[in-house]
């Protein structure tokens, strides 16, 4: 940035203390009865004569101590009530001296380099910002601004990424053992297919099927039988009102009308029992199926119910 003829820091930074008061995390002119104007003419004192001394990390503390000064000193400034003219003058030149050593952040240790450049684009970015709002943003103080924030950028980008902090591990509760949680259903066994059932019940189908051809054949050849032994010659003699074949057991006819009404019966008591055993199976297999539904559907808050149809 161009030194102004109305420097307001410029005897601070030419001069340093007679008597320094140093304390942990200072500069070593730094003092505690000087305000931030003085300090930071103290810290940047020291940090160019550590890099004079080709120390380049108490070079870069001292600096960051500087930026300190200077962020407290651009504050301040700005309280008063400042115009434009101040941020052209003693604004830039607290900006130009407080971010003179940010390129030295890179000589610090842990985290030190990302949080020292950090605050120097904080505050630049303060200072840009001020212009703007000043209609200064296209003034030369604003361009010398931009360039040096331009020149630190890379810096920070090269800096290594921050590790990240490690998530603490969940505690997740332990169930007794034997115990089954609502939060972790057991297994469910799938049930096995009902090859016995199926079986079972189409056997006792095609039975009922089979006796139901039998009472049809049975009918059928009773008819017949019947038909043949009224047009039969034993039909004539046989007294009126009597059953044919009770009367004369040999008239013709009358063996077939035998077997087929012991047929018919055979058949009437096998569909009997085979419908009654088809009931049964479909029933079992009904039974199965809403089991194996409801096993299926079993999980989450029901875990540990059974449920039985």
């Amino acid at each position: 940035m161009l030194a102004c003829p109305r420097l307001v820091l410029a005897a601070a930074i030419a001069a340093s203390p007679v008597t320094p008061t140093q304390a942990a995390g200072t500069c070593p002119n730094e003092r505690a009865d000087a305000g931030a104007d003085a300090n930071l003419g103290n810290c940047l004192g020291d940090a160019r004569e550590s890099r004079r001394a080709n120390e380049p990390r108490l070079a870069a503390a001292a600096y960051a101590r500087a930026l300190m000064f200077a962020r407290e000193a651009y504050a301040a400034g700005k309280k008063e009530g400042a115009a434009a003219d101040w941020y052209a003058a003693a604004g830039e030149q607290i900006v130009h001296y407080g971010t003179e050593g940010c390129a030295l952040a890179s000589n610090l240790t842990g985290e030190a380099p990302r949080a020292m450049l950090t605050a120097c684009f904080e505050l630049l970015d303060e200072f840009l910002a001020d212009l703007e709002a000043v209609n200064a943003g296209a003034s030369r103080s604003a361009a010398a601004a931009r360039q040096r924030r331009a020149e630190l950028e890379p810096l920070l980008a090269g800096l290594p990424a921050p590790p990240q902090p490690e998530a603490p591990p969940i505690a997740r509760p332990t169930a007794p053992r034997g115990e089954p949680t609502s939060a972790s259903p057991r297994p469910v066994l799938s049930l096995r297919r009902p090859t016995g059932l199926d079986a079972g019940l189409g056997v006792s189908a095609a039975v009922a099927g089979l006796a139901i051809a039998g009472l049809v054949v049975g009918d059928g050849l009773g008819r017949r039988a019947h038909a043949a032994a009224l047009s039969g010659p034993d039909a004539a003699g046989a007294p009126v009102g009597v059953d044919l074949c009770e009367a004369m057991a040999s008239a013709v006819g009358c063996d077939d009308l035998r077997s087929a009404r012991r047929l018919f019966v055979a058949s009437g008591v096998t569909l009997g029992v085979a419908l009654a055993a088809t009931a049964l199976f479909a029933g079992l297999r009904v039974r199965h199926a809403r089991r194996a539904r409801v096993s299926a559907s079993w999980s989450g808050p029901r875990a540990g119910v059974a449920v039985h149809f």
